[in-house]
């Protein structure tokens, strides 16, 4: 590995210079501090590990490939760029990680490395190792938990469930209705029902869910012009922007209609347009009315939901919130070596990239819940087969095998 002194242990060649290609500035705000870092590293301990056996100084994306495996005692043998994709991806974005270009004397040659932003070293790293300790002590791993985080403008698993669980922990002497969650926590009902659904499959939170007669949320634009100024709602600043724009348009709609209008203005699907709109009318640009149907979803925190929010979330924020500096000198000095193994362990089966099917057999269940349930909508399809189905249906569409029958806004599949 690169030493701090600028010397390769196996290769003389000195480095005469290191050029920043992409460097980003770690927020100030705690919020943003607890939304980033929470959504790169909160859901992964893989994560946690390759930002763990970064350094100071640039190293190459075979020698963290090689380090991940050490301290891991190749219990997952990745790809090679599985790790320096997290850092691009995830950890750079966040300014956590830097990217830089070393040059060696005496050669023409420049490796990309990547390197510990001061933020990385501060806040990072404790934290990583704070994360990795306490998740042995989860019955299920971060992943699992706190879910994929998707692209910036649809959704955020690990932040939402987070907040989720932390307005259970804040209301935890009653049960709440998930209209008034969402509206709070500025999330679409739909989205949070799936959310509740996953965290009470698991026992953070108990959740029952029915509606009788279908109703939906119908939105008005107010008499305010387009002159008042609009907030971005939670990390949408893009998404605010296009919701808000479509409601000067059209004046009034449905959640649904927003949506549609959404996929047909950019050519794909958003999941948080409710959440969106409840965030317009906390700011007065919409109001807002409950057409038909009634409600009865109501949810409660658990004893292990109310422990997952106490000894993990809540501390979280504290320190990057500036408060307890002590613990998180306390985090630097985790062994986080002794617990790598077993973490990424646990992680790895239970993301499913242990013993991973060929997606033949994935096409074959698919097909045959089909068969089973003619008409059946791909949100009903995912959550039997439990993984994402739009390249299973891309395939059987192409193939001719399955036809598409779309209803309004709903698309139903059938065998040809």
């Amino acid at each position: 590995m690169i030493g701090p002194e600028g010397f390769h242990p196996e290769d003389p060649r000195q480095i005469i210079d290191t050029r920043v290609v992409r460097e980003i500035l770690f927020p100030e705000d705690p919020q943003a501090r607890f939304e980033a870092i929470f959504a790169a590293i909160g859901n992964s301990e893989a994560k946690c590990v390759t930002l763990l056996t970064l350094q100071p100084y640039p190293i190459t994306k075979n020698e963290l490939h090689s380090e991940f495996l050490k301290v891991s005692s190749s219990v997952w043998d990745t790809s090679m760029l599985l790790q320096s994709s997290y850092v691009r991806q995830s950890l750079i974005p966040i300014g956590l990680v830097a990217q830089a270009d070393a040059m060696f004397y005496g050669s023409s040659e420049f490796v990309t490395g990547y390197r510990l932003t001061e933020a990385g070293r501060t806040f990072g790293q404790p934290l990583a190792a704070f994360l990795l300790k306490q998740s042995l002590d989860l019955p299920y791993s971060l992943g699992k938990i706190f879910g994929h985080t998707s692209s910036s403008g649809t959704s955020r698993s690990p932040i939402n469930r987070a907040d989720i669980l932390e307005y259970l922990n804040n209301h935890s002497d009653t049960t709440v209705r998930d209209t008034d969650m969402g509206r709070e926590l500025c999330l679409d009902t739909r989205l949070l029902g799936d959310n509740l659904t996953i965290l009470g499959a698991m026992g953070f939170a108990e959740y029952s869910s029915w509606t009788s007669d279908r109703g939906d949320f119908t939105y008005v634009l107010t008499e305010l012009e387009h002159e008042k100024q609009i907030h971005q709602v939670r990390s949408y600043a893009w998404l605010t922007k296009a919701v808000a724009q479509i409601m000067f348009d059209i004046k009034t709609a449905s959640t649904q209609q927003v949506r549609d209008e959404l996929e047909k203005r950019y050519g794909k699907k958003f999941h948080n347009v409710g959440g969106i709109l409840a965030g317009l009318l906390k700011q007065g640009l919409i109001s807002t009315d409950f057409i038909g149907g009634s409600r009865h979803s109501k949810a409660r925190i658990t004893e292990l939901g109310i422990r997952l929010v106490e000894d993990i979330v809540l501390p979280i924020k504290q320190v990057l919130a500036g408060e307890q500096e002590d613990i998180l000198e306390e985090w630097r000095r985790i062994p986080w070596q002794d617990y790598a193994f077993k973490a990424i362990e646990r992680y790895k089966i239970e993301s499913g990239h242990a013993n991973k099917r060929p997606i033949q057999e994935w096409i074959y269940d698919a097909l045959g819940i089909i068969l089973e349930h003619p008409g059946i909508r791909p949100i009903e399809l995912k959550k039997l087969l439990n993984r994402e189905v739009d390249d299973l249906l891309s395939i059987l569409l192409k193939e001719g095998i399955i036809r598409k029958d779309r209803q309004g806004s709903t698309s139903r599949y059938y065998l040809t």
